[in-house]
């Protein structure tokens, strides 16, 4: 319900916008940008779902995943000043969909080559970080997960500087920018990236356009969602303090999401001639918090065009750099009791805490272009999951949150992606 009330709104908007729009003389424009889609997998056991989902796709199917619609207005107040609001909904991790402000920022242009924006504005932490939600922009059906899903937030609230200009035959847009996210994950965990400092460029030349970009940051977390792991880590610094377990307390600071210094770069291309179409991009995450793991993740994605249709391959995958699983300490000669709780605080650390997302996957698709501002995709995903982990499927469903032995999922997508 919530999910048709935000689409019904934003359509009534749009409606209005459009209308607006069409007033040449209006300080304001108008535009904005949906999908609808449909998600069905050949498993139970694992769930499809689209970052902190806690719904999603089986073989039942779903149009939770995918299925988003969104809103923007621009201002020009005047040769100097304008302003930007994006309000976007799908569903969200506490399970439900709605609107909310993806974007809401000010921007003043400084000279022919700068200028600068304050409010809340889209992190750029990808390639295609400003245009990621808009599936029509995009060839195929989603961004690939393996890389994507390792930041979910999209955006911060703080400033930025922009720099536009040419150089040596190429067009450089830089973007150095700083400030805080809060982030709404699941259960009602919030993720909180704290004092980000980050720096991407990109040079366009010709049909060629490369990116890079890295950030750093704090990171923490809030909310009644993490008292299992409040629990869990004060058990560990109890039990720590008996002598000859000292270990325990490290294993408390590495799960734990106080104050633990993160970062996130990446490198990516995009080739388009007008026939061949090219995406690639590879990313690294690190963290001091095994809650978040240090890990690793790439795509390829290779399309032709033959006039309306464009079929695609992509080659995905993603490896995990950091600790899978903890050690308990040896517990030989102490009371049962002792014995007793030390494993069952190592076990709650590795089944609840660790999270091994490593995968890989291929997939087949087609777009076709029925008009100009929509777009018809079919996608056949198959990913690959090896015994311990979860890949970046929602772990709910798997026992102890991993696949007990490897594990082949398919997933067939089909969505309609439109602007307005």
């Amino acid at each position: 319900m919530h999910f048709k009330k935000s689409i019904i709104s934003l359509g009534l908007l749009a409606l209005a916008g459009t209308a607006s729009a069409q007033d040449s003389n209006s300080m304001f424009s108008y535009s904005g940008f949906g999908t609808i889609g449909y998600v069905i997998t050949d498993s139970d056991t694992v769930m499809w779902s689209n970052g902190t989902q806690p719904k999603g796709a089986t073989k039942s199917g779903s149009f939770a995943p995918e299925t988003r619609l969104g809103f923007q207005v621009n201002a020009k107040f005047n040769d100097t000043l304008s302003g930007t609001v994006q309000v976007f909904g799908k569903e969200e991790g506490d399970g439900n969909a709605y609107a909310k402000a993806e974007w809401a920022f000010l921007k003043a242009k400084l000279g022919s080559n700068f200028s600068v924006r304050a409010g809340r504005i889209g992190a750029p932490f990808f390639m295609t970080s400003d245009y990621r939600a808009v599936g029509f922009t995009n060839l195929t059906v989603r961004t690939p997960p393996e890389v994507y899903s390792y930041v979910p937030v999209r955006n911060f609230d703080g400033m930025d500087v922009l720099f536009q200009g040419d150089l040596g035959g190429a067009t450089i847009n830089a973007q150095l920018w700083g400030g805080n996210t809060r982030s709404f994950n699941s259960d009602d965990t919030y993720i909180l990236l704290d004092n980000s400092v980050g720096l991407s460029v990109t040079a366009e030349v010709g049909s060629l356009t490369l990116r890079a970009g890295t950030m750093s940051t704090t990171l923490n977390a809030e909310g009644t969602g993490l008292n299992g792991l409040k629990t869990l880590i004060g058990g560990l610094n109890q039990l720590g303090s008996v002598p000859g377990l000292g270990s325990l307390k490290t294993v408390a600071n590495d799960i734990s999401l106080t104050n633990k210094p993160a970062t996130f770069s990446g490198v990516g291309l995009v080739f388009d001639n007008g026939q061949w179409v090219a995406n690639a991009e590879y990313v690294a995450r690190t963290s001091d918090s095994l809650y978040v793991a240090t890990a690793k993740g790439w795509y390829t994605t290779l399309g032709y065009r033959v006039k309306k249709f464009t079929p695609y391959v992509t080659l995905a995958g993603r490896t995990q750099d950091s600790a899978k699983s903890v050690t308990a300490p040896s517990t030989v000669g102490y009371p049962a009791q002792v014995q007793g709780g030390v494993a069952q605080l190592i076990a709650g650390a590795n089944n609840g805490i660790v999270a091994n997302t490593e995968n890989s996957s291929i997939s087949f698709g087609t777009r076709w272009d029925l008009g100009k501002s929509y777009a018809l995709k079919g996608e056949w995903t198959q990913m690959s999951i090896p015994a311990g982990a979860s890949g970046y499927l929602n772990r709910g469903p798997i026992p102890g949150g991993r696949v007990a032995s490897d594990t082949t999922v398919n997933v067939f997508s089909a969505v309609i992606d439109f602007v307005f």
